[in-house]
């Protein structure tokens, strides 16, 4: 990304957003939806859990999505390639929302209709134009020119996702933030799937701190994943894991996209 990019928000709420199917005109150009169909598996997050993947579109500087509010908010982030990936999780998220509305049972008819502002947590707090919280767990998560949302109704538990790279993580990160459990497992996995097995444990914290809303303000180790070999063939589609936190077990949904080099968590709690 351009280093002179410069987001241009200026008198973004006064402009009007006129519905096409149900997404309305600065949605459309602001997101385009990546084709990601993992092949269907009883290991599949529960339909009521609606989700997106997408990546930047040529609208997406425009900020005609965003209300003035959340214009202000997005100042926060003064790093150009920063500011533009928030944008980008912010217009994802609420392309997902007017997409399901019907199944949220949300009254929105433009994406300037509702806000998704920042909690003094740091969570994703959604609202509508009377600042009347709307009932639904929304997380939102990116990485460089690619961002990931998922939303349930908030009577079914938090959701927290995740996107990372498939890296290897160092020694100094491995002894910090995993079990000795899981430094074995990473160990025991051949060569070649090293990287994803760390990638996705670390990932799956993400999402579990996420959904707990504390963040990394918590101790990662208060998270277990439980060791699958399964991992060393994610195949095209959504694959499930096992993570212990506070003596409660949940499922850890994953998947990967082979096209970035990117893997997904998704969790529920």
């Amino acid at each position: 990304m351009s280093k002179s990019y410069k987001p241009n928000l200026l008198e973004a709420t006064d402009r009007v957003n006129h519905p096409i199917g149900g997404i309305d005109n600065a949605l459309q150009a602001a997101v385009t939806i990546l084709e990601h169909h993992p092949e269907a598996t009883p290991n599949d997050p529960p339909d009521d859990i609606h989700w997106v993947l997408t990546q930047a579109g040529p609208g997406l500087a425009s900020g005609c999505y965003l209300t003035a509010t959340e214009i202000q908010s997005g100042r926060r982030y003064r790093h150009p390639e920063r500011h533009r990936q928030w944008m980008l999780g912010r217009a994802t998220a609420k392309y997902l929302l007017m997409q399901r509305a019907t199944p949220l049972d949300l009254s929105i008819q433009a994406s300037n209709d509702f806000e998704i502002l920042r909690n003094p947590n740091g969570w994703p707090q959604l609202q509508d134009r009377h600042g009347r919280n709307l009932p639904v767990s929304l997380t939102i998560s990116h990485r460089d020119e690619l961002a990931f949302s998922a939303v349930c109704r908030d009577n079914l538990g938090n959701l927290g996702a995740d996107i990372e790279i498939i890296a290897p993580k160092n020694a100094s990160m491995l002894e910090d933030f995993y079990t000795p459990e899981e430094r074995n497992w990473i160990q025991s996995q051949a060569s070649p799937h090293q990287a994803l097995t760390a990638t996705l444990i670390w990932s799956a914290k993400e999402s579990i701190l996420k959904a707990i809303k504390t963040g990394l303000m918590e101790n990662t180790k208060i998270i277990r994943l439980i060791p699958n070999e399964d991992v060393s063939q994610p195949g095209n589609r959504w694959n499930q894991i096992q993570a212990v936190i506070r003596q409660q077990t949940i499922p850890v949904w994953w998947t990967i996209l082979n096209k970035h080099n990117l893997c997904i968590t998704l969790v529920r709690i």
